[in-house]
């Protein structure tokens, strides 16, 4: 069964499974319980493997010298044509440095690649705010609609706030617009002292 071949041991969890439209199965698999996919498995109906792709192989496509902890599928969708497009993150990191001070800020950015139908990357874009994308729907034969968050208001006496992200893109990778909504940044409460 899926179950015994593929099942979860050790460090190894399967994130996603999709039935394929030639009657085949696609997995996405991860090393961790609470991260997303590193490695997409292509089944055949009696579960022999096709072909299987990393998501390290994306660097040619702005990811340079990407390591496994540094990207994550987060959804999968088969397309009309029989080709893979999936959604995610990328880790990226910035080097500031004050004086004899150096930090490294570590952020996402929302991620968006294409398997063609035997498992060969057709392209990958990493999208320039910091956030993510869960999940991706076909919305025509050319264009896609994913949605995620993007992460605002990384500044002293600001709290964080995650913003509700969408973006359309075609079959070729473009981005036709990305769409923002919720608060731009909340300020915490202000503290009072007792009297």
């Amino acid at each position: 069964s899926l179950l015994q071949l593929y099942g979860c041991a050790g460090l190894v969890y399967h994130r996603d499974i999709l039935k394929t439209n030639d009657g085949n199965y696609i997995i996405v698999k991860g090393f961790s319980e609470i991260e997303g996919g590193k490695t997409v498995i292509k089944l055949r109906s009696n579960m022999i493997e096709e072909w299987q792709w990393q998501i390290e192989q994306v660097d040619n496509y702005q990811m340079m010298n990407i390591s496994k902890e540094q990207g994550e599928i987060l959804n999968l969708l088969e397309t009309k044509d029989g080709s893979f497009v999936g959604v995610g993150r990328k880790k990226s990191e910035s080097k500031s440095r004050a004086g004899n001070l150096t930090t490294t800020s570590t952020f996402y950015n929302p991620l968006i690649f294409k398997l063609d139908s035997s498992g060969e990357k057709s392209w990958g874009v990493v999208h320039k705010n910091n956030g993510w994308l869960y999940n991706v729907v076909q919305i025509s034969d050319r264009d896609f609609i994913a949605c995620g968050a993007i992460i605002r208001g990384y500044k002293r006496g600001v709290i964080p706030q995650e913003n509700g992200l969408l973006i359309r893109f075609n079959q070729s990778g473009k981005i036709l617009w990305s769409k923002e909504s919720g608060y731009r940044t909340r300020r915490p409460p202000s503290r009072t002292s007792p009297s």
